[in-house]
C-alpha cells in the first residue's frame, strides 16, 4: 500500500517526487500559516521570504499523494532534504479525510513558528528571492492552485493563509478522483 504524503504549499504545484496518484484531502485541526522565513529557497539572509507551514487550529485543504512501497524511502529521503532545509518544519503522521475515507499522512508542520506581521508580506512579496525564485511567485502559485481546487461541498473553504488582501478562493465543482501519473 505505500504511505501517503499531505501537500499543503508548494508540494501541491511541485512535488518533486514519484507518486501513483493525488487526491483533494482535508487535514482537520491545522491550518496553512506563512510562518516559514525562508532563506535559502525563497529568500535569502537579508531579505527572508516566507513560505508556508502548518500550525494547529483551523482546517487545511490540499493535497494527499499516495506513494508506493518502492518509493517510500527515496520520497521520504527527498521531502526531509527539501523541507528540513528551512527551519522550522517537523515531519508528523496526521489524520486526514478524502472522498473516499481517511488515512494517516506525512506532513511537514511548524506549530513553535511565529506568525508574520503583514509588514513581512510586503518586505518578502516585494523583494524576498532565494534559489527556488521569488516569494511573490510561491505566493501567486500556491493561490492559483487553491482557486483551481474542486473540493466536496461540504468541506470547509480552502483558506490560503495569506492577509484578506491577497487571498484565495477555491472552486466548488465536487470532488476530484484519484488522479494517476502517466
Amino acid at each position: 500500500m505505500g504511505v501517503f504524503v499531505f501537500g499543503y504549499g508548494s508540494l501541491m504545484w511541485n512535488p518533486g517526487f514519484r507518486h501513483a496518484g493525488t487526491r483533494p484531502a482535508l487535514l482537520d485541526g491545522w491550518r496553512r500559516a506563512w510562518c516559514v522565513r525562508s532563506t535559502y529557497y525563497r529568500g535569502c539572509e537579508n531579505t527572508p521570504g516566507l513560505v508556508l507551514g502548518l500550525k494547529r487550529g483551523g482546517s487545511c485543504v490540499g493535497v494527499l499523494f499516495e506513494i508506493p512501497d518502492d518509493l517510500v524511502s527515496e520520497t521520504i529521503g527527498t521531502l526531509d532534504a527539501r523541507e528540513m532545509r528551512e527551519c522550522g518544519y517537523r515531519r508528523q503522521t496526521l489524520p486526514v479525510l478524502h472522498a473516499d475515507g481517511s488515512a494517516e499522512a506525512i506532513a511537514y508542520t511548524t506549530d513553535s513558528l511565529p506568525d508574520p506581521h503583514e509588514a513581512d508580506f510586503d518586505i518578502a512579496y516585494r523583494g524576498a528571492k532565494g534559489i527556488a525564485g521569488r516569494t511573490s511567485e510561491y505566493i501567486e502559485r500556491t493561490r492559483d492552485f487553491i482557486k483551481g481546487m474542486a473540493i466536496p461541498a461540504h468541506w470547509p473553504p480552502a483558506q490560503d493563509g495569506l492577509p484578506p488582501r491577497l487571498t484565495a478562493v477555491e472552486k466548488r465543482t465536487g470532488f476530484a478522483p484519484l488522479s494517476r501519473e502517466p
